[in-house]
């Protein structure tokens, strides 16, 4: 039988430095990472468990948890500003939510929801697209002038997604405008975007904005960078068609790109989270095996 190993160094958190006392916390927590294992012809190798994968860390002692093949549907919270903000171009905004449920494929579930100063739930996590489409068709800009972008978000979190969701993911439509979120101090806001980083969920957000400079984008800038979601920024609501359109196509092909995977799960004391992983597979039937690690399912840009 031959071992295959594979040795990679990566942060496991993510790129962005609000994040970075995640590598002091609390020690023997489960992480967690993402694993190809193909033939040497490149054919995705079915049925690893957890008992064929034994993984090292520098200078800590690690245990594989439980290893855990990639899901075939995503479970999509879908969040479009309704505020005033939109008032003007509403047209634009329901043509875009329009091509991006056509252009979604079906099997993934997709829950409509409405920011302002609180959040509404339109349609409940469904892969019935033409009720999705309908209530898409009807949203239109209200009174109110800004939006709860961060209440909106944890509230969603909290409420509408379950721990044993294997992929949560958010698409988000924001304008700018005042941000109009209960006072969330930097400690809570980090939490939050610690534990959908820790939780496996990406943040994908098309921000329309004059200069990037609002809160809403910063927010949506600093959420996408650490979960590995895409930042798609406009200067002009009449984009949105084409940029929901592409972002549609993008997390198409981005799951079949990634649904061969294996999610690894694992606990090492103490944790480094610059230090350089050691992942040795010994699978079954004494075939080769070639192996990538990825930190997150983080899209190429």
């Amino acid at each position: 039988m031959r071992d295959i190993g594979f040795t990679a160094r990566f942060t496991l958190v993510g790129l962005v430095g609000a994040l970075m006392a995640w590598s002091v916390a609390a020690q023997a927590q489960e992480r967690q990472l993402f694993m190809s294992v193909t033939s040497p012809g490149g054919q995705p190798v079915a049925g690893v468990t957890a008992a064929q994968v034994q993984l090292d860390m520098e200078s800590a002692e690690c245990s594989v948890t439980r290893v855990e093949p990639e899901v075939d549907k995503l479970k999509i919270a879908l969040m479009v500003d309704s505020s005033g903000s939109v008032s003007n171009s509403i047209v634009s905004l329901r043509a875009g939510l329009k091509e991006f449920l056509d252009v979604l494929p079906p099997q993934h579930e997709v829950g409509l929801f409405t920011i302002t100063g609180q959040t509404r739930r339109r349609v409940d996590f469904t892969t019935d697209r033409d009720e999705l489409r309908e209530t898409a068709g009807r949203i239109f800009g209200e009174a109110d002038p800004g939006v709860a972008l961060i209440d909106g978000l944890r509230e969603t979190w909290d409420r509408r997604f379950d721990d044993e969701d294997p992929w949560p993911m958010f698409v988000v439509v924001v304008y700018d405008g005042a941000e109009r979120s209960n006072g969330t101090s930097d400690r809570e806001f980090n939490e939050f975007a610690m534990e959908l980083v820790s939780r496996g969920a990406t943040y994908h957000v098309i921000p329309v904005t004059t200069d990037g400079g609002s809160l809403q984008a910063q927010i949506s800038l600093n959420l996408s960078q650490n979960t590995g979601g895409i930042y798609n920024a406009l200067a002009t609501p009449t984009g949105l068609p084409k940029a929901l359109t592409d972002l549609a196509t993008t997390i198409g092909e981005h799951h079949d790109q990634v649904k061969d995977r294996y999610h690894v799960y694992f606990e090492c004391d103490p944790v480094d989270a610059a230090a350089g992983i050691t992942v040795l597979v010994t699978p079954s039937g004494g075939q080769s095996v070639q192996l990538g690690l990825f930190a997150d399912r983080r899209v190429e840009q």
